[in-house]
């Protein structure tokens, strides 16, 4: 990353620890009772505060925990000894999913270490080789989740419908790549001088 990049994210990172703020990751049979009634409240908390009623229950968390043991994993933030935020991920082969998250407190840089930073450290120390947080936020950008495509399949039986889903694909595609382009041009990494960037080009 840029030098005042990575001074932005120390400084954030720092923030929450003269705040109070305490960080632990949770796995397989340590996301016990309270741990993911607690998660549970704060992903309650997202919808919440945007009106909206969560649409999966407690009891779909609980079967992810009983199911997929080890592979489920909890951030869970404290202060003064309580719980207060939590991010929910999974884990894969070689790869680190974030999907849910929730906090009961307001706090600067609170979403940011319990969803991102915290996840790249678990990533490092478990030896993974990707992080994906999830869909939309250009906040992402600025912290070095480099956007990527994705693809689905999906068969239309109506020929007239087909037809039209087709071609509003064929047009939306142009407007996409165009701004996957933008948004590669704002991740924070330093680029190599213009000289240096030919030399290389020229190496291979």
């Amino acid at each position: 990353m840029s030098s005042r990049k990575r001074k932005e994210i120390r400084r954030e990172r720092r923030r929450l620890a003269e705040q109070g703020f305490v960080f632990e990751r949770l796995s397989g049979a340590a996301i016990d009772e309270a741990a993911l009634d607690q998660f549970y409240r704060c992903y309650c908390m997202t919808y919440l505060e945007r009106g909206q009623h969560p649409y999966l229950n407690l009891d779909f968390f609980t079967r992810l925990r009983d199911t997929l043991g080890d592979a489920m994993m909890l951030v869970r933030a404290s202060i003064d000894g309580r719980a207060v935020a939590a991010a929910l991920c999974f884990e894969g082969d070689d790869a680190l999913y974030g999907r849910y998250w929730g906090s009961e407190v307001a706090a600067d840089f609170l979403h940011f270490e319990t969803c991102y930073y915290q996840g790249i450290e678990h990533c490092l120390a478990r030896g993974l080789s990707r992080f994906d947080p999830g869909t939309q936020g250009e906040h992402k950008l600025t912290r070095g989740f480099a956007p990527a495509l994705s693809r689905s399949l999906h068969y239309l039986e109506h020929d007239g419908f087909r037809e039209a889903v087709t071609q509003f694909c064929r047009e939306e595609r142009a407007y996409v790549e165009a701004y996957l382009e933008q948004c590669r041009g704002r991740l924070p990494f330093r680029q190599p001088p213009a000289g240096d960037e030919a030399a290389a080009n020229h190496e291979d």
